[in-house]
């Protein structure tokens, strides 16, 4: 359907996009509304990435601990755990190319006494493995966490639900990555209805 035109399209999108003379390699998803669809868009723009353009990618789900990616998107039975030296499991879904973080990311990424430089070493050693890291940002907006890994990944996109975002909410969230130093590749409009609550 249309969704699915609109994700191959962002697919594609992305791997036009380059930052600093190479391509985009980590985008954070960050979403301002318990009811958005942030979840499935996350598993559609990932599949496609992985088997649209044959990009290794990682998700990582900053919300809570990748359980219900693995549980949509199925994980293979016979597949060991990529290793790591990070506190959480890495495991290819039935998807090719496919693979997601288990386990809780609290004192890995989100953890506000962390530097930017062990948590830039953290991504560097999972670029070693896979060529694209979605990062699903924490409802909490208000956290340091957010903030801090919009100025470290290669772009952010913000989920905006139709009828539930408050403008106002997105605008002081934009202006937020903007002047941290994140890069702002746009907004994902998902819903049927074309406006946003003021």
């Amino acid at each position: 359907g249309d969704d699915e035109s609109e994700i191959a399209n962002l697919g594609t999108l992305l791997q036009e996009v380059t930052v600093d003379g190479r391509p985009l390699v980590s985008l954070q998803i960050i979403g301002v509304s318990d009811k958005d669809e942030r979840g499935a868009i996350v598993q559609r723009l990932a599949t496609e990435l992985a088997v649209g353009h044959d990009r290794s990618t990682l998700i990582l789900d900053l919300e809570s601990d990748g359980a219900e990616y693995a549980a949509a998107l199925g994980l293979l039975d016979d597949a060991p755990a990529l290793a790591t030296t990070l506190p959480m499991r890495v495991v290819a879904t039935r998807v090719p190319r496919l693979s997601i973080g288990l386990g809780s990311f609290e004192h890995v990424l989100r953890d506000c006494r962390a530097s930017i430089v062990h948590t830039q070493q953290i991504l560097d050693e999972l670029h070693e493995q896979f060529s694209m890291l979605l990062l699903v940002a924490s409802g909490d907006l208000s956290g340091y966490a957010v903030r801090r890994l919009a100025t470290i990944v290669d772009a952010n996109i913000v989920v905006v639900e139709a009828e539930q975002t408050r403008g106002a909410v997105v605008t002081r969230l934009c202006d937020m990555i903007r002047s941290g130093g994140g890069n702002l590749l746009g907004l994902i409009f998902d819903g049927r209805k074309y406006y946003v609550p003021k």
